[in-house]
């Protein structure tokens, strides 16, 4: 299939090319790596803090982690009766979407990739799921998962483990996806 001139125009504007591994990378890149999580959750935890210092230091990490911590971020967990909390976690969350991409270059990024299939988009979709913020991007990842992941007549085996994921949109999506 051909690429849409305007997923084109959206990428270019974002200075990414239309390869299918380099917009598989751009994806991964904000995607939260598991084994950096629990050092992303304890500083929404310092955010908590009574000492200024480390409440803003953990504000400037979670900011320069960029699109990758909204998945802490946005965890109801993370969420504080605490309404300083709460307002240091939205200005936060503010702070990473003013530094990032338009919103509409993931979507593009996930149609483009998912024409050429490149190795690694079905699990880099996957992963992708709890990180999308609009329902743009994530019908774009659900057409995307539907169109890459028969494999003669059956459902990926990353796609039929998605089923018991701990995040709530990756089961959804999935069990989605399976469905159709």
């Amino acid at each position: 299939s051909k690429i849409d001139k305007l997923d084109e125009e959206i990428l270019g504007r974002a200075q990414l090319t239309t390869d299918g591994k380099a917009l598989v990378d751009f994806l991964q890149k904000r995607i939260l790596p598991k084994n950096e999580r629990a050092a992303v959750e304890q500083l929404v935890r310092q955010l908590r803090s009574p000492d200024y210092r480390l409440r803003e230091k953990a504000t400037l990490a979670l900011i320069g982690r960029g699109v990758a911590a909204l998945e802490v971020l946005r965890n109801p967990a993370a969420k504080s009766t605490d309404s300083e909390t709460t307002r240091r976690i939205e200005r936060a969350i503010a702070a990473i979407h003013e530094k990032d991409v338009a919103p509409e270059v993931p979507a593009a990024a996930v149609r483009v990739a998912a024409l050429q299939n490149p190795p690694g988009l079905v699990e880099t979709l996957i992963a992708y799921l709890p990180v999308a913020d609009n329902e743009a991007t994530l019908e774009e990842l659900r057409y995307a998962l539907a169109k890459t992941t028969r494999v003669a007549g059956k459902a990926h085996p990353l796609l039929v483990a998605a089923l018991t994921d701990r995040a709530s949109v990756r089961r959804a999506t999935a069990g989605e996806v399976v469905a159709r």
